[in-house]
């Protein structure tokens, strides 16, 4: 069994928007409240914002690794796929 402290917090968000700068600043702030203190933070979106890339790419948080993963868009596809073929 894992101890809370290794476990990891994830954050998606279903939407076909990139993940912008202000949702990687808040996921930040929210992570820092977190206790225990997280060992990993991943932000995985279908897209990035430059800026909100280049945030997470850049952010140094010592003891923390920080995550950036692109979800595979075929995902999307399939999805609303299973919600037109629910809905005949």
């Amino acid at each position: 069994m894992k101890h809370a402290a290794d476990l990891s917090r994830v954050e998606t968000l279903q939407r076909t928007t990139p993940f912008e700068q202000r949702q990687v600043a808040a996921a930040l702030e929210e992570a820092q409240l977190l206790v225990p203190k997280p060992k990993m933070v991943v932000f995985a979106s279908f897209q990035f914002d430059p800026a909100a890339a280049k945030d997470i790419d850049e952010t140094n948080w010592p003891g923390i690794t920080l995550l950036k993963v692109q979800m595979n868009t075929d995902l999307l596809t399939d999805a609303v796929r299973k919600k037109r073929a629910s809905n005949r």
